[in-house]
């Protein structure tokens, strides 16, 4: 098994299976003659011994028991599933009538959970949230902000603007 099949057995980069081979994680390493000089050959039984160690540390790390058929569904999948559990319940019921409204809002929203407060109730908003409120472009923004039009600070690694500040940069456009 050459070193791109490992990296796709274990779902990871090839650079990824280079440093666990490098660590002694992936057995003994075969060398065959390749294109481009000698290559690697690793051993299936031992890239599937691997796989089944990263998914128990990952589990560990994560504070579960390693995946199963019986693991939570993402978010489409338990739309699924819920949409095939109360096809059979009565509409009438009350339940039933709760279950089917916090399951539109779910397809509603994609998944994703909406923010904590409102955007437009926000007072510092973010590149990409002042974008969306204002319709402008985000390197219409970042310009702006470099050209000294809009005041900005910088926390973290990205943009915060102030809902006052973005409304007198629109009203002046």
């Amino acid at each position: 098994m050459n070193k791109t099949g490992v990296a796709q057995a274990l779902e990871c980069s090839t650079r990824q299976v280079e440093k666990y081979a490098s660590e002694g994680r992936l057995g003994e390493v075969g060398y065959v003659r390749g294109k481009r000089g000698r290559q690697a050959d690793y051993q299936p039984q031992e890239v599937e011994r691997l796989k089944a160690a990263l998914e128990q540390e990952r589990a560990e790390v994560i504070g579960h028991a390693p995946q199963t058929a019986l693991t939570t569904p993402r978010p489409a999948q338990a739309i699924a599933i819920v949409e095939q559990l109360i096809a059979g319940l009565d509409r009438q019921h009350a339940d039933a009538e709760r279950i089917i409204a916090a399951l539109e809002s779910l397809k509603a929203t994609n998944g994703h959970t909406p923010p904590a407060v409102p955007l437009a109730d926000k007072l510092t908003l973010s590149l990409a949230e002042a974008a969306l409120l204002s319709g402008l472009a985000r390197g219409h923004l970042r310009e702006a902000i470099t050209a000294k039009k809009l005041k900005a600070r910088i926390i973290g690694r990205g943009f915060r603007v102030k809902r006052s500040d973005l409304d007198s940069y629109v009203a002046k456009l």
